[in-house]
């Protein structure tokens, strides 16, 4: 349970929520969205738990000690619901929504508010979304519903027009830089790339340093340049790609076209996501700009067919894409 304060970044909303409430303009829908790694799913229950508890603090954060708070910390209130993705599936089903619609029209237990956290609410099919949308519009007295959603979210336009909208935005670099050396041994380039890598989100950040992934993205980006040198064979290059999560790669590749995009129109390396490829930028940038931008545009379709499309195949994908790559340099 959050009795304390948030991550810094998060506190100004914090302030604003606890600012809705003391006007009674708390909206019955609220939704958080913003990128995964800012900790919005923390701020989300501490909201929840914060309308639940008797005696929250001075700031707003639930005591940790009333009973409605030690219920909360045994996972037993009655009046809290989390709706998130059942281990055994990929979304969140319209039975959940249903069951979630049924609470909402009794009275709270506990005689004070109901609270609904749904995350990620981009989980929910197109029938669990039809189902919440009353309930939305109408949810029953005391009762306050919290969805998180991602940047990259498809909801309905029906379910985000029920809800007020409250963007989270990622912290200033230095902000989450501070943070950062506050909760890790890393060098400072190693966490400045992380940092960059993970858009600005600090928790993802960390994820990202104690993963083998910075490893990873190193060997492909040596491998891709020495291709592009002419020392390693097109198909030996693929071969190792494809063991790869193809997303993650795509979306390394995509990060370097657009750095060396930034470095062909002279704007600082130091500004740069991918702040350890300086060289290889130069050389990128140095090279046949349409033959770039190409590149470029066909990463931009391989993104799209894999948000839109499930049956894609990635080797066809990587065999295109790297040999446009090698084209670049010719």
């Amino acid at each position: 349970m959050q009795t304390e304060p948030l991550y810094p970044w998060l506190r100004s909303y914090w302030q604003r929520i606890q600012s809705l409430k003391e006007q009674s303009r708390l909206p019955h829908a609220l939704m958080l969205r913003g990128d995964q790694g800012l900790g919005i799913n923390d701020l989300a229950l501490s909201i929840g738990h914060s309308m639940l508890c008797k005696t929250p603090t001075e700031a707003g954060f639930a005591c940790g000690s009333c009973s409605d708070c030690l219920l909360i910390a045994a996972s037993t209130h009655p009046d809290l619901h989390k709706i998130t993705i059942p281990e055994d599936k990929k979304l969140i089903g319209v039975d959940q929504i249903r069951q979630l619609v049924k609470v909402c029209i009794e009275r709270p237990h506990q005689g004070g508010y109901r609270v609904a956290v749904i995350t990620p609410c981009n989980a929910m099919n197109i029938a669990s979304a039809n189902a919440l949308l009353k309930t939305l519009e109408e949810p029953g007295d005391d009762t306050l519903i919290i969805l998180v959603a991602t940047i990259s979210n498809n909801l309905p336009a029906t379910v985000r027009s029920r809800c007020q909208l409250m963007p989270i935005h990622a912290p200033e670099e230095e902000q989450a830089m501070t943070y950062l050396r506050q909760h890790t041994e890393e060098s400072e380039d190693r966490v400045l790339l992380a940092l960059r890598l993970s858009n600005h989100a600090p928790l993802q950040a960390l994820k990202l340093m104690a993963s083998k992934q910075l490893e990873i993205r190193r060997k492909l980006l040596a491998a891709m340049e020495s291709a592009a040198l002419g020392n390693m064979d097109p198909t030996k290059l693929v071969a190792s790609i494809n063991k790869l999560d193809f997303a993650i790669s795509i979306d390394w590749m995509y990060s370097l076209a657009l750095d060396a995009q930034k470095v062909a129109q002279n704007i600082a390396l130091e500004k740069l996501i991918n702040c350890d490829q300086q060289h290889l930028l130069k050389f990128l940038a140095s090279c046949n700009s349409q033959k770039l931008n190409n590149w470029v545009d066909k990463i931009i379709e391989a993104r799209r067919l894999l948000a839109t499309t499930s049956n894609i195949n990635p080797q066809l994908i990587l065999e295109d894409l790297m040999f446009r790559w090698i084209a670049i340099f010719k």
